[in-house]
């Protein structure tokens, strides 16, 4: 009984109203401690038995992801001193963060040589109680596909991981037992027996509601996270997780990654109203999310695009240029975002870098919560050409989001109102949105529940699962809280290796021509000459061979890349653009969608631009009064001409500072 009310307790912590300052969270929160404990390289840590891998996949590694969780918990729950740190210093961005997070969180770094001592220090404070025993998964699957029928693997990991918090337990592989009974521990649970579903009907009451990891038991990653915050641990597409989804709070975040094919295991946690946030080759992370908003220079230091971030008072319509812009995928992806991306020759490291407008998926919302320096890195090291976008805090499905829940669209509201204020906090502008059916009913009703919380959203970029351009550019509409219009703009355009039979996508030179032949054309909708093309973040092309064959950038096995040629995500777009025509401008997406907003709907855009003005408590009463004479006069003014239009933006941008715009003359209705 006593862990079935810590359980509750826990989910009702996670999910109670914060503060009135600070926005909603649901990561598990955890707070500063007084050390940091870091061990050596995890790439050099001993085998504890013959078969033993040893390293980074090692049995040591997944018991000490099992030290680092209950260390944690400790912190977290009873006022625990210190957090551990298992280093890879090999890798640059996690040896930044480790860096980073003791500087921040004001903790004394104490570097541990010896793991052994460790772990018998923190069982002399009662850390850790004992050990749990596994049985390693020796199927010959690869890592993170699908596990195969019932009795085929063995999950006995996760189950030793799910219950080391209730326990106090390290997870020991049982061929390494007797050196922890060399220690004097005791075993509190032979689990090598034992599987998910066990688990799940014995003693998930040990576990919280409010959030669940899936991860793949041939992996340490993420097991300190999950043990910290008292996580049931599942993995596969299978009756077990749908039970295990179907008992959690609603809108619970699903940390880590399952096996299998994406599309099943995205569709099962949506449905059940319920969202993923990739994250299963992470380490470290509950002492990363230590560092808070404050100590790393408050919520203005995190605000997204300090210097990339569109003013629509500053456009200029232009009637004769097709606007485009283009977009990263994948930056759902926490792990990648910590791990690869900002030290990557590919992506932030890239030459291409800062040398035309470029959209960046982030994972901004969950970055805010769990990797504080991580978004604060990102903001100090952006450049003007840097436009940072976010995935819907995290991945999901909208148009699936609480079907098979009783009240779907109470499901959708609560998912909005959990991230939209982080979100108004965070500066975010453009949210892109991933679905199976990018414009049906039930995904525009998700658009919609967001933009009516997050009042400056310039608009939403919707991709769908196959292909990602399948709405090759169709712009719909929602209305935000106020009723101004607020557009979802389908991708047209899609940069991915291999796919360039399939419309509007492929390499970037085949890009560049259906961009360049698009504006070229007559169209009768204002919004066809504004466009986005989504860039697969880890297709590979080569520099063309032949500029008159457009496939030539692809890598096959009849035409493979030269060693060291082979190039994704920034310089295959840089392609791209160098291969534009005269006729057609790249702007970041921000740009774009104020661009087709105006184009398309002038007198409800520039009614929204002026009553920002108007409700703009910053600015004097005279101007904020000239804001609502411009509104009460806007019905009257003919705004059909880009002269118009022009004038009127030029009017509100007198109103809101007189020497930002010079006087021009009114053009002739």
């Amino acid at each position: 009984m006593k862990n079935a009310l810590l359980a509750f307790s826990l989910v009702l912590a996670a999910h109670a109203p914060c503060r009135a300052e600070e926005p909603p969270v649901y990561w598990p929160d955890f707070p500063r401690a007084a050390k940091l404990a870091v061990t050596a390289d995890a790439a050099g840590l001993p085998k504890l038995f013959p078969e033993d891998p040893g390293g980074v996949f090692g049995a040591m590694v997944f018991t000490l992801q099992s030290l680092s969780g209950l260390m944690a918990l400790e912190v977290r729950e009873r006022g625990g001193d210190t957090y551990l740190w298992v280093d890879e210093p090999g890798n640059t961005s996690w040896a930044r963060w480790r860096d980073e997070t003791p500087r921040l969180a004001g903790m004394a770094r104490a570097d541990v040589s010896d793991p052994w001592a460790l772990v018998r220090e923190q069982a002399d404070r009662g850390v850790v109680k004992g050990y749990i025993l596994y049985r390693a998964d020796a199927s010959e699957r690869g890592m993170y596909e699908a596990p195969p029928g019932k009795g085929a693997y063995n999950a006995s990991v996760n189950v030793a991981t799910s219950l080391a918090a209730e326990l106090g337990a390290l997870i020991v592989d049982g061929r390494a037992e007797a050196k922890f009974k060399e220690l004097g521990l005791p075993c509190l649970l032979d689990a090598r027996d034992l599987d998910e579903a066990w688990l799940l009907r014995e003693r998930a009451e040990a576990c919280s509601r409010a959030w669940i990891h899936l991860l793949d038991p041939k992996a340490p990653h993420m097991r300190d996270h999950a043990v910290a915050s008292r996580s049931l641990v599942v993995f596969g597409v299978n009756e077990t997780t749908e039970a295990a989804l179907r008992r959690l709070a609603p809108n619970a975040p699903v940390f880590g990654w399952n096996g299998g094919d994406e599309y099943h295991a995205t569709s099962q946690l949506s449905r059940t109203a319920h969202f993923n946030t990739a994250s299963n080759w992470a380490f470290n992370l509950p002492a990363l999310a230590s560092v808070t908003p404050e100590a790393a220079g408050g919520w203005a230091a995190l605000r997204i695009n300090p210097s990339a971030t569109f003013d629509p008072l500053l456009l200029e319509p232009d009637p004769e240029t097709h606007f485009t812009a283009f977009v990263m995928s994948d930056g759902d992806n926490v792990q990648w975002s910590l791990g690869n991306f900002f030290d990557h020759r590919d992506y932030w490291q890239s030459p291409a870098r800062g040398k035309f407008p470029m959209g960046w998926t982030v994972p901004v919302f969950d970055l805010s919560q769990t990797a504080v320096p991580a978004l604060a890195h990102l903001n100090r090291t952006a450049l003007p050409n840097d436009y940072v976008l976010s995935f819907g805090a995290g991945y999901y499905y909208p148009d699936e989001y609480g079907a098979d829940t009783p009240d779907r669209a109470a499901a959708v509201e609560a998912r909005a109102a959990q991230f939209a204020e982080r979100g108004n906090r965070l500066g975010v502008r453009v949210l892109i949105l991933l679905s199976n059916d990018w414009d049906c009913d039930a995904a525009m009703a998700v658009y919609a529940a967001i933009a009516r919380r997050m009042p400056r959203l310039a608009g939403f970029l919707a991709i769908q699962y196959y292909p990602y351009n399948a709405g090759l550019g169709e712009v719909r509409w929602v209305e935000n809280a106020a009723g101004d219009p607020v557009p979802v703009v389908s991708a047209r355009y899609g940069i991915w290796a291999g796919l360039s039979r399939v419309e509007n996508n492929g390499p970037p030179a085949k890009v560049a021509r259906d961009i360049n032949t698009a504006a070229a054309s007559f169209h009768e909708e204002a919004t066809a000459r504004f466009d986005w093309t989504v860039v697969h973040a880890w297709s590979e092309f080569q520099p063309a061979r032949d500029p008159d064959d457009l496939l030539s950038e692809e890598i096959t096995k009849k035409r493979p890349a030269p060693p060291g040629a082979a190039r994704r995500g920034l310089e295959p777009v840089q392609w791209c653009v160098e291969g534009l025509g005269p006729g057609v401008f790249v702007v970041s997406p921000e740009e774009m969608l104020w661009r087709l907003r105006l184009a398309a709907k002038p007198a409800e855009t520039l009614r929204a631009l002026a009553r920002e003005l108007a409700d703009d408590e910053s600015l004097p009463e005279d101007r904020r009064a000239a804001a609502r004479a411009f509104l009460d006069g806007l019905a009257a003014r003919p705004l059909g001409t880009p002269e118009n239009q022009s004038a009127a933006l030029a009017e509100l941008r007198r109103i809101r500072s007189p020497q930002d715009a010079p006087q021009q003359k009114e053009p002739t209705p």
